[in-house]
């Protein structure tokens, strides 16, 4: 048995990094031919990083990495180099606004009953601690407050048909009920603040007219589209002179465009000859639009916003001429510090990016 499986560990060994060797076969001798990716790229080995989170003041990072075999939740303070691990693999993890702590919904019994989780990183030692610790509910995160000590919560232990909004002390773990569904809700609607609005209801229920938020087509007529055009409102720039919008208004494609809220009147900001604009990412800081995406093959990219241009120039020139993708996975507030993603048809980098010093 023993040199059985002696002779598979050389096998899979051979799989792995036999791609190197040159093409033998006559037709193939001189072609030009891509390089060949080794086959231990498409096998999990344990290295698989994720879900990079800056904190609010970038002084921490959070990431899914790496343990013995298994993923980890992984903290680095990024003043000291200090890398903790803690023992979760749960994704969509939220930073509180201090930076503190870190709140995760996660289902580690497989019944489809997610409880909601926070780690206190005050403490050198801390293990996640469930805010829900109720059996067979489904919980989820609605809000996490500004004031750092208190999360909203949804969860079904009254109802189990029904799902309740609850404040959660952080620093106590004391529950205490906000607002009740009125019996028909899908999800509450909540302030900046936390404040209760209202409820969502589902789609088979007619709420009365007084009750609904007009849109912005119907406040502002102008804005109209016509049938099989596109106007979709991303955001309102600061001074609210204008609003940003995915619009196909007399033309053949999506493009982005700055419109103005009343005349109607609107400029192109960016366009592909060829296709659809179909995302743009919005800055939480300016409100103006940073980077524009199109899908004309390739997935293009431009960058709008000329302070982020400037300091993404000696990245960007580090990846040659090869065509690549761009993605920014996560900012602090200030956008000061980010996670970029680069990509190709081969790889996936992550850089964290000092705009400060442009490094």
């Amino acid at each position: 048995m023993q040199w059985v499986l002696h002779f598979a560990v050389v096998c899979f060994a051979g799989l792995l990094g036999g791609c190197t060797a040159p093409a033998d076969h006559p037709s193939l001798k001189d072609a030009d031919l891509p390089p060949l990716i080794q086959a231990h790229r498409f096998v999990y080995r344990g290295t698989a990083l994720d879900g990079y989170l800056l904190s609010p003041d970038g002084e921490k990072l959070a990431w899914i990495g790496p343990f013995l075999m298994r993923s980890s939740l992984f903290v680095r303070d990024n003043r000291t180099g200090e890398v903790r691990r803690y023992r979760t693999a749960a994704g969509g993890f939220q930073w509180t606004p201090d930076g503190r702590r870190l709140l995760y919904s996660s289902d580690p019994s497989g019944a489809e009953n997610s409880h909601v989780y926070m780690i206190d990183l005050a403490q050198a030692q801390a293990e996640p601690v469930d805010l829900t610790p109720y059996d067979g509910i489904q919980a989820r995160i609605h809000q996490i407050m500004s004031d750092s000590a208190h999360v909203l919560v949804y969860h079904n232990r009254r109802d189990k048909k029904l799902r309740d909004l609850y404040r959660i002390d952080l620093d106590t773990g004391r529950e205490t009920l906000v607002a009740q569904n009125p019996g028909d809700a899908i999800s509450p609607i909540t302030t900046h603040e936390g404040r209760v609005q209202g409820w969502q209801r589902s789609r088979d229920v007619l709420r009365p007219p007084e009750e609904r938020q007009q849109p912005l087509v119907v406040r502002r007529p102008v804005l109209l589209k016509q049938p099989g055009e596109t106007f979709t409102v991303l955001a309102t720039r600061r001074d609210r002179t204008l609003v940003w919008a995915l619009s196909s208004r007399g033309r053949d494609r999506v493009a982005l465009v700055a419109a103005h809220p009343t005349l109607g009147w609107e400029k192109v900001v960016f366009e592909d000859p060829k296709v659809d604009v179909t995302r743009v990412v919005m800055s939480h800081v300016t409100g103006d639009p940073l980077i524009a995406y199109a899908q004309p093959g390739y997935p293009r990219h431009e960058i709008l916003d000329p302070a982020l241009r400037t300091d993404l120039k000696a990245l960007l020139k580090a990846q040659g001429d090869d065509p690549f993708g761009i993605e920014i996975v996560s900012t602090d507030n200030a956008e000061k510090r980010l996670i970029v993603l680069i990509y190709t048809s081969a790889q996936h980098r992550y850089y964290l990016v000092d705009r400060s010093s442009r490094s």
